[in-house]
């Protein structure tokens, strides 16, 4: 079995990012863009790429008609607007597209 010789193995991150030019993030809802795109949105904002966020919903309406997760109780827990635009401050994010309306 060979052996993989992790020292050999090149990593340059801006030349994988340098190239995409404008990026958009396209997220069912937030945290979504965080958690599984976080990593790369920092990528592209150390190497001065420009992303935007495009949030399909608020997320409240994951349990339509629900007893137990009705949209009121969602809304307050996932606390939209702080917790999203908090995130988008770390990231280094200044600005999301958004294509609902809150509840």
């Amino acid at each position: 079995m060979n052996q993989i010789n992790l020292d050999k193995i090149p990593v340059a991150p801006e030349q994988c990012v340098k190239g995409f030019g404008t990026t958009l993030i396209v997220a069912p809802h937030a945290d979504d863009e965080s958690l599984g795109c976080g990593g790369m949105i920092s990528l592209l904002r150390k190497y001065d790429q420009d992303v935007y966020i495009l949030l399909l919903s608020d997320g409240t309406m994951s349990h339509p008609g629900s007893k137990e997760y009705p949209a009121e109780n969602l809304q307050l827990l996932f606390s939209f607007t702080y917790n999203f635009h908090f995130a988008l401050e770390i990231l280094a994010l200044s600005s999301c597209l958004y294509v609902f309306e809150m509840l």
